[in-house]
């Protein structure tokens, strides 16, 4: 996600470990039908439905405020695994871990060739990490994300552009592939469904969350209640009705 005011947060999930865990959680109880004989079933998962489920309070604000839930900025890194905004305004995060190895790619990618000398070791790069983030930061606020992507690709860089939370609820995938479900009493609110789908059915919210005591006198009343005890627990405040 990316915010116009502030550097995208590293804070947050990735979807990596979700979309793991998905997959025997899903198995589980999608490798046979019930109530008949043992058959199995598709299971579908995916990081990007995992991902909308990790990030499901943020975009269940979107959907309400129609903005980006505001996100603290992180801490400085390494240059090359960091966050830069383009001169149109897109952020994009640098993902090359390994420095080592994709030093030189960057800085020619970038125009920066006179860095790959001036620092040719991780000890030097290291202690040269606010210049050239400097550096890359001047560059790279120059050009438009369409300018920086074609100069990236070219050198073989790691890199991708951050999607505001208005773009993921719109993303086709994500609405084609039922990630988003429409809220059963509010039809412009959209709740992230688990990332877990079977047999190729889109997944949806049948119902909304019971309100405040919705089932206190029935669950009472089960329990050998009477209706006097019921209006005495009532009116004492030991219970509530909607």
């Amino acid at each position: 996600m990316r915010t116009r005011r502030a550097r995208p947060s590293s804070v947050r999930p990735s979807a990596t470990a979700p979309a793991g865990c998905s997959w025997p959680v899903g198995s589980a109880p999608g490798s046979f039908t019930w109530g008949g004989p043992a058959k199995g079933i598709v299971v579908d998962t995916s990081l990007l439905g995992s991902a909308v489920w990790t990030l499901g309070p943020d975009l269940a604000y979107t959907t309400l405020a129609g903005e980006q839930m505001p996100m603290a900025a992180d801490e400085q890194i390494s240059p090359l695994v960091h966050q830069y905004r383009t001169a149109d305004g897109r952020w994009v995060s640098l993902m090359m871990i390994d420095e080592g190895r994709y030093w030189e790619q960057a800085c020619r990618a970038l125009g920066l060739d006179d860095l790959i000398a001036r620092f040719p070791d991780p000890t030097s790069r290291r202690a040269g990490w606010p210049v050239i983030h400097e550096r890359i930061n001047a560059v790279i606020t120059t050009l438009d994300h369409t300018e920086l992507d074609a100069k990236l690709r070219a050198q073989g860089c790691i890199f991708s552009f951050f999607a505001t939370p208005t773009e993921v609820v719109a993303d086709p995938a994500v609405v084609e592939n039922g990630y988003l479900m429409a809220h059963p009493e509010h039809p412009d609110v959209r709740l992230a469904a688990a990332p877990v789908q079977f047999d190729d059915e889109l997944p949806s919210a049948r119902r909304a969350g019971p309100a405040l005591g919705q089932h206190s006198r029935e669950v009472l009343t089960e329990l050998g209640y009477g209706e006097a005890d019921i209006l005495r627990l009532l009116d004492d405040k030991v219970i509530a009705e909607p």
